[in-house]
Formats: C-alpha cells, structure tokens, sequence
C-alpha cells in the first residue's frame, strides 16, 4: 500500500481487508508459479501467464522495453522514439476529445540519456532474466559492475547465473521489480 492512497484509506476505513504481509504475499507467489505451472501455464513476464496461443502479452514487455507503441485511449501510455506519452484516465474527457478528432497526448516526457541500457534492463527483467552477454556487446556495460549484485542475489536465493544469464528464481520473480531497480542503481554508481 502507497501512504496515504486509496487503497490504504479503505483498508484503514474497514472498506476492504488489509493486504497480507510481504511473507504471505511471497508464499502466495510461489504457490501460485507452481501451481500455474503445473496446469501447463507458461509465465509471460513476472505478473503474467497464459496458456495456450491466445493471450500472449504483447503490451506489456513493449513498455517496460520503451519500444514504439502510440497511446489512444483513456489512461492509455506508450512511448515513440523513446518519448513517452500518457492520457488521463477519465473516460468522459477522452470521449469528449475524441470526439473532436484530438488525439494528442496529455503528457510527454523525454527520455533520459541512459533511455536504452534502462530499457532493456527493465525489459529483460521484467521477463525473469538478465543476458549479461548482451549487457557487455550491445551496451558496453562490464560484467564487473554486476559482479557483487549478482553475488548477493544468488547467496539471497534470488537468481542464478549460468552461461552468462542470470535467471531469477520463484523468489526473484516475486522481488522482480526490486531486483531491476537494484540493477539500475548498480549500473549508475558503475557510471552508466
């Protein structure tokens, strides 16, 4: 929960039951990754599944990429060139604008100078793993600047690393979006 966000206020307010602690969350996970995976579910990214052809999650790894994907409809994000865009998600208004033939986004925002090493940090990430290969001949970035992350990943239980790849364990997953943020952090004090 987000202090003081609508979701605190309702569970404080009795409106709904407060979210288990982060341990139960953990074991709900793996539970649920086991589970999923024994009826023959196939994990999309870290929060996805599908089973069978139909749902195949294509949005989603595209935005955490940053790859080109145009913003239409109410509460709608997307980026072009690296540039985001975002519409708010009042549905009244963008009908209203629509409407009028305005399609223009609410917000733009400029990407950072490090837009595609985060990017594919983020994207591969999001998707369980980290190709460090890629990381060194498609970014420049040297391995050395993971190494101790990569240590106390694997000591924690939270990934393993072979051939290059560091693969995150059911543990990783649940922690995904941290342990991409951690990687970021180690690839600034690295100066990337």
């Amino acid at each position: 929960m987000f202090p003081g966000g609508g979701l605190q206020r309702a569970a404080e307010g009795g409106r709904v039951p407060r979210p288990a602690p982060l341990s139960e969350q953990g074991r709900y996970y793996a539970m649920a990754y086991e589970r999923l995976g024994r009826l023959r579910f196939r994990p999309l990214s870290l929060s996805h599944y599908a089973r069978g052809t139909r749902e195949r999650n294509i949005y989603n790894p595209w935005a955490k990429r940053r790859l080109d994907c145009l913003s239409a409809g109410a509460g709608a994000g997307g980026f072009l060139s690296g540039w985001g865009s975002y519409r708010r998600p009042d549905v009244a208004r963008y009908v209203e604008s629509a409407a009028k033939g305005e399609f223009a986004p609410d917000f733009l925002t400029a990407p950072p100078p490090s837009e595609a090493l985060s990017s594919f940090v983020v994207g591969e990430m999001e998707e369980g793993y980290l190709d460090l290969r890629a990381l060194e001949e498609d970014h420049g970035v040297d391995p050395s600047a993971f190494a101790r992350l990569l240590d106390n990943w694997r000591e924690a239980g939270l990934a393993d690393v072979e051939d290059g790849v560091a693969s995150m364990t059911v543990a990783g997953r649940f922690w995904g979006v941290n342990l991409a943020q951690a990687a970021l952090e180690a690839l600034a004090a690295a100066g990337r």
